[in-house]
């Protein structure tokens, strides 16, 4: 019996070490889990975090297409206006080109013009010397011709155009 008490005794002991060391492993097995726990709790804030900043990168591309699109749509008015513009000057241009040749055309009818008046001006002076001679050489022939005749008297034309 006291062989059985003995073994009894170191069975206790053993059980007892077994239990110690189950109890050992649990609180390791505990410790690991309140750590895995933990490592669970930060990647789970380590994710949301994640997720919130696809989220605000999300709403920055969109942000970011938007106003890229409201870009393109002013550079197209702008580039629209500046099509207009340049169409504009080029019209402008013409009109320019345009009035200037006619306005070279007026410049020659009037340079055309005043040369003719020049001719005619020229021409009313001849006459007005071929008038003056031919009353001079009228003149002593009137003085020469019958007395019985009254005297013709031509008058003097003279034209002055100038």
């Amino acid at each position: 019996m006291r062989q059985l008490s003995d073994d009894s005794a170191k069975f206790t002991e053993q059980i007892h070490g077994i239990l110690n060391g189950v109890e050992e492993q649990t609180a390791q097995v505990q410790k690991e889990i309140l750590t895995g726990q933990k490592s669970v709790e930060t990647c789970t804030q380590n994710a949301n975090d994640v997720n919130y900043s696809f989220q605000e990168i999300a709403e920055n591309t969109s942000q970011v297409l938007h106003r890229a699109n409201v870009i393109e749509k002013q550079a197209q008015e702008l580039e629209s206006l500046m099509n207009t513009t340049l169409e504009n000057v080029n019209n402008i241009n013409d009109n320019i080109e345009s009035t200037s040749a006619a306005m070279e055309e007026i410049s020659a009818s009037i340079n055309n013009l005043h040369s003719n008046i020049g001719n005619v001006v020229d021409g009313y002076h001849d006459i007005n010397e071929i008038t003056e001679a031919l009353v001079q050489a009228s003149e002593p022939e009137a003085e020469e011709e019958d007395d019985d005749l009254p005297k013709k008297k031509l008058k003097k034309v003279k034209i002055d155009l100038s």
